[in-house]
């Protein structure tokens, strides 16, 4: 699953949420862009004690993206 800010309208028209089914596991991988990741939406997801339990691999290649904690 790619999301994007269009998949995300798209889904949402025919009533699906796909950060929901991110985090119910329906997808084995998920592609975001680094600017995505720092999103609030996509915040949610990666806090979500669902999606983190079954999280094997992280990877981001633009490290200047990311805000430290």
């Amino acid at each position: 699953m790619s999301l994007t800010a269009e998949s995300i309208y798209e889904a949402s028209k025919e009533a699906r949420n796909l950060l929901k089914e991110v985090c119910e596991r329906k997808w084995s991988v998920v592609l975001l862009s680094a600017e995505r990741l720092v999103s609030p939406d996509v915040d949610s997801v990666i806090r979500d004690p669902r999606f983190r339990k079954n999280l094997v691999s992280l990877g981001i290649d633009e490290t200047h993206v990311l805000v430290p904690n």
